[in-house]
């Protein structure tokens, strides 16, 4: 009995540093921002008990010059608006929004909040504890164009909570987010790009460049782009092809193989 009463105490004891451990590490919790320039910061959240609770005046935490800047000055309940344009004046008001339950990933459920009029769209995600935070946010008339929701794909055994969104222009630029799941922290990670345009800094001859984007494919792992050089219209490049083979190594995109070839001419980017 005595044994299996200290048994007892070393094991609570055990959780409890492994419970602290835990809080411990998701104290700072990393908010992404898109309101014109990418934005990461590290905010203490309100608590939630559903998607919405809270949620405007977590966005002021977030980035109050967004919301300060895209919301009218009105009180949310100052007389009649037809409901398309209250969704304008008012786009972080509560019935401004919708909600949609996109399933489980990992520790989290995942929910998708939306007013399309004002191409305003959140991420939020509710832990075991049944509270709920916002882990990604773009603002009211933001750039990104209307986009299908955040989604998963499953990559070499991991599932990824993607979203990835055309910003307006004929550059096939996209804000793209690529979220993993970090099996210390137990907290959403982004993919780090930045690698790829590395790579072609090192990879391409001087004077030639890729000059718009969508050329990375988070479901093959891979890289493609026609290359440009001086002389060439945006719609007509006349370099070559770079290609790249990529992987995710401990939550790290690595470039495991890059060519260019200044003789292909291949399709363009999607």
């Amino acid at each position: 009995m005595r044994i299996a009463f200290l048994l007892g105490i070393s094991l609570s004891g055990i959780c409890q540093v492994y419970a602290a451990e835990s809080e411990s590490k998701q104290a700072g919790w990393t908010v992404y921002v898109e309101d014109g320039k990418s934005l990461r910061k590290q905010v203490d959240l309100l608590p939630a008990s559903t998607p919405l609770d809270n949620y405007r005046e977590n966005l002021l935490r977030i980035a109050p010059e967004m919301v300060t800047a895209d919301e009218a000055e009105e009180d949310a309940g100052d007389g009649p608006f037809p409901q398309q344009v209250r969704t304008l004046t008012h786009p972080y008001a509560v019935e401004s929004l919708t909600v949609a339950a996109l399933g489980t990933w990992y520790d989290y459920e995942v929910f998708d909040v939306e007013n399309s009029d004002a191409r305003h769209r959140s991420i939020v995600l509710r832990n075991p504890k049944g509270n709920h935070r916002i882990i990604y946010t773009q603002s009211m008339y933001s750039t990104i164009s209307q986009a299908t929701p955040p989604h998963f794909v499953y990559i070499d055994g991991r599932r990824l909570l993607v979203y990835r969104a055309p910003v307006g222009g004929t550059g096939n630029f996209h804000i793209e987010y690529y979220f993993l799941f970090d099996e210390d922290t137990r907290l959403p990670v982004p993919l780090n790009l930045d690698v790829i345009d590395q790579r072609l800094a090192t990879l391409l001859p001087e004077g030639r460049a890729v000059w718009k984007g969508g050329g990375f494919d988070i479901q093959s792992l891979t890289y493609s782009s026609p290359v440009w050089q001086e002389g060439d219209g945006n719609c007509c490049p006349s370099a070559g092809r770079v290609t790249m083979q990529l992987n995710i190594e401990e939550n790290e995109l690595v470039v495991t193989d890059a060519q260019y070839d200044p003789d292909a001419n291949g399709p363009r980017q999607k």
